[in-house]
């Protein structure tokens, strides 16, 4: 309803209903309430309407920045959207974390282009799980990042699905069941998320200490033969 975020709310025409399977949907929000635009038309200007049909394209256009500052990413679907609901800092209605409306939040496409900006290692990672990537515990390191103590701090984890039951696809399959864990400088653990029916987790923690956070996949399980991942860390600097 107006310039900043404390006045925004979710349009009662947005639909957050979860599906049968309990994945959570939306897995972001973006604004989609009398988006003005470009017409076909002269005089070329003031085209405006509401729905999901101009969230969405709002949602594209932070993927292809993201994209632009980093083209490998281009390959790699996973990274992307871990780095979207990672930096989706705008927490709309319900936890900071995930909720039923708005999903990870309303996206953020200057924090998503910073992320990127720091490069792969740092602000995001990707790559190919193998059985024998994890350790004997069943970890596997995939990036560290630095934070400052007080800061908040999001970090997400993307993989695939393989969608049956076409051509209406009523069924979305995990080829595996991976964790995401955050630990501190000191060692310790400081977030966790082990949903066991999406393709994604995503943790949301204020730092306890500066210094640097060790990101972590913990294969819980692993039915296939390899799995596309991406992560992604950002602190609210990012913002």
């Amino acid at each position: 309803g107006n310039s900043v975020w404390s006045g925004e709310s979710m349009a009662t025409s947005s639909s957050w209903k979860n599906p049968s399977t309990g994945v959570e949907t939306p897995q972001v929000a973006a604004p989609g309430v009398n988006i003005t635009m470009l017409k076909c038309a002269s005089p070329w200007w003031g085209y405006t309407q509401s729905g999901t049909s101009f969230a969405s394209p709002l949602t594209a256009g932070e993927c292809a920045l993201i994209v632009s500052k980093q083209p490998a990413l281009g390959s790699w679907p996973e990274a992307v959207r871990a780095i979207v609901m990672a930096t989706a800092w705008h927490n709309i209605e319900g936890l900071a974390r995930l909720s039923s409306k708005d999903g990870a939040g309303g996206i953020d496409a200057l924090a998503g282009f910073r992320v990127a900006s720091r490069g792969k290692g740092v602000g995001f990672n990707y790559g190919t799980l193998l059985s024998t990537s994890f350790d004997a515990n069943g970890y596997y390191q995939t990036q560290v990042a630095s934070a400052a103590a007080g800061q908040s701090v999001r970090v997400s984890l993307s993989f695939d699905s393989t969608p049956s039951g076409g051509p209406a696809y009523t069924q979305d399959n995990l080829m595996c069941d991976l964790d995401l864990y955050v630990y501190g400088p000191t060692g310790a653990l400081v977030a966790s998320s082990t949903s066991s029916i999406q393709p994604f987790e995503v943790v949301h923690f204020s730092a306890p200490s500066t210094g640097n956070y060790t990101v972590k996949i913990r294969r819980f399980s692993f039915t296939g033969s390899s799995e596309y991942y991406g992560t992604a860390f950002t602190t609210s600097a990012d913002m």
